[in-house]
């Protein structure tokens, strides 16, 4: 299943230029490309409003957010975390199952040298991921923090990352590449205080969280930020376990 809805905005959300502008793949066209390499027929999307639609392939435009970016913060400005997200990616998918039976994994393992800057650069593709949904969906939330972390490479103090199994999800078909609806929870004025979204490449989920209190993002377990002072990553609860 992948959500994708498509708005338009005339300037970069990120650095607000208004040139060579592009829309992002979600999923990334080389998770994509990747997860579904030497599978033969069709692939389909499927989301709230369309069901089995099929798509010609990763570079579909019926897989990319509404939200613009423009060819600097799309290559020079964010390449590195999508390089960062890439490497994790392919080391989960290959080692999963020791992953699983450790309930951890090491990122100084996937990231031998520069450690922390690496870290970081995880953090900020799904930055980057969770800012571009916001845009695309129109969500009621300030985007300063998100556009700060990626034009000055820091880490976005409030986004946390959840990695957990989701080998037991329920569907028909062994391949899994999806994107959760949203979890959006607000106060009694309706001010924005937590979103959730799940990214799954069966058998491995991301979780985003960003909650506007620091403190309700440090009682969520196994939730990771970059400057936890750590590179062990603890595997959050399965997903779709009875």
């Amino acid at each position: 299943m992948v959500i994708t809805l498509h708005r338009q905005d005339p300037v970069c959300w990120i650095c607000g230029s208004d040139q060579k502008l592009s829309r992002e793949h979600f999923p990334k066209k080389a998770d994509t490309r990747s997860y579904f390499a030497g599978t033969q027929g069709p692939m389909y999307r499927t989301d709230a409003t369309t069901q089995n639609e099929i798509v010609q392939g990763p570079g579909s435009d019926r897989l990319r957010w509404g939200a613009p970016i423009c060819a600097e913060c799309n290559n020079a400005r964010t390449s590195s975390h999508d390089r960062a997200w890439d490497q994790v990616r392919a080391f989960l998918l290959t080692h999963w199952a020791s992953v699983v039976m450790q309930g951890e994994f090491d990122l100084q393992s996937i990231f031998p040298s520069e450690l922390s800057t690496r870290s970081i650069a995880l953090q900020l593709y799904f930055v980057k991921v969770l800012g571009c949904f916001i845009v695309d969906r129109n969500v009621n939330v300030d985007l300063n923090a998100f556009i700060k972390a990626l034009m000055q490479g820091q880490a976005h103090p409030l986004l946390r990352l959840i990695f957990a199994d989701a080998s037991q999800i329920h569907t028909k078909s062994k391949s899994l590449l999806s994107a959760s609806q949203p979890r959006i929870l607000g106060d009694a004025t309706g001010k924005i205080e937590t979103i959730q979204l799940l990214y799954v490449l069966r058998p491995v989920c991301v979780q985003m969280t960003y909650a506007t209190q620091e403190t309700s993002l440090r009682a969520i377990p196994a939730a990771w930020h970059p400057r936890a002072g750590t590179s062990i990553i603890r595997l959050g609860p399965p997903i779709g376990a009875d």
